[in-house]
């Protein structure tokens, strides 16, 4: 456990992630997890510790903390905000009502 935090800790350094980010178990997820755009929480099933070498973990845990550093939540967010507009865009030119 303090291995696979020291291993999450190291990670966040040399990927020059700047903001903070937590890293937790939880029983109520599958697989591995990233929430937050402005929070970022890396959510780990309870045995992905147990489960894994070593240099698994370390892969998943890098592959969490990159779609961090990408921003990738935020990007899925605007993306789906910007869908949504769209969406509801066009019905609005389509329903006689709403000019």
């Amino acid at each position: 456990d303090s291995g696979a935090i020291a291993n999450f800790n190291e990670l966040v350094d040399r990927l020059r992630i700047s903001r903070p980010v937590r890293l937790v178990r939880s029983a109520l997820v599958q697989v591995p997890t990233v929430i937050g755009a402005f929070k970022p929480v890396v959510i780990l099933p309870i045995n992905a510790l147990t489960g894994l070498t070593t240099d698994q973990l370390r892969c998943l845990l890098a592959h969490e903390l990159a779609r961090i550093r990408r921003h990738a939540a935020l990007r899925t967010s605007l993306h789906q905000a910007a869908q949504t507009t769209r969406a509801l865009h066009q019905h609005r030119r389509w329903h006689p009502r709403c000019d």
